[in-house]
């Protein structure tokens, strides 16, 4: 006797077919396939937004945005260091990880690096020139530790509202400027 297995695919319908189609995602012991195991998989979304205020909540009026690059993406990153996942980050801020392994443990990192695969090694969290990252929003828990990164643990359902909170750089200033006239170090003056 020779071991067979079918697998089942699941339209987002919930019509289960023994073909895949595009937009087919495997689930494990379907109603109409009970008994069948295939991999279960789960989505993680967010928001990258602009958080003027520093406060790693996203207010009213902070807007999402990619910081004007079109390869700002969000990597799944495995244990071992590999992607499992990327997302490009929309203009409007917002991305969907799709196909994450249910039960694991993962890093979200966000990279101006948009070029790396599935399997590879993920490319280092960093942003666009100009861009600076103020901290991580994971459902309402704000976390600074590694900014553009954050340690997720996802089980069999999909995880929503996990932000990562960005803002401009800050010019270089002064806030006053102080002269003397080298002869005569008493006769300073300050010029804000």
């Amino acid at each position: 006797i020779q071991n067979q297995a079918t697998v089942i695919y699941v339209d987002g319908s919930g019509l289960a077919s023994e073909t895949p189609n595009c937009t087919s995602t495997p689930k494990l012991n379907c109603a109409d396939a009970p008994g069948v195991p295939v991999l279960i998989t789960a989505t993680v979304s967010g928001n990258v937004w602009n958080d003027a205020d520093g406060d790693i909540t996203q207010n009213g009026t902070e807007a999402g945005t990619n910081a004007g690059s079109s390869t700002l993406t969000v990597y799944a990153v495995d244990l071992s260091g590999n992607v499992v996942a990327t997302a490009p980050v929309a203009a409007d801020g917002t991305y969907t990880l799709s196909g994450i392994p249910a039960n694991s443990s993962l890093t979200l990192r966000l990279s101006n690096d948009g070029s790396v695969a599935v399997g590879s090694p993920a490319p280092a969290a960093s942003l666009p020139t100009g861009w600076t990252n103020i901290g991580e929003n994971l459902n309402g828990t704000t976390e600074t530790t590694t900014p553009g990164e954050m340690a997720i643990t996802i089980g069999t359902g999909n995880l929503n509202n996990y932000n990562f909170g960005v803002t401009p750089s800050l010019p270089l200033s002064c806030s006053a400027i102080y002269v003397t006239d080298g002869a005569n170090p008493s006769n300073l003056r300050i010029f804000d």
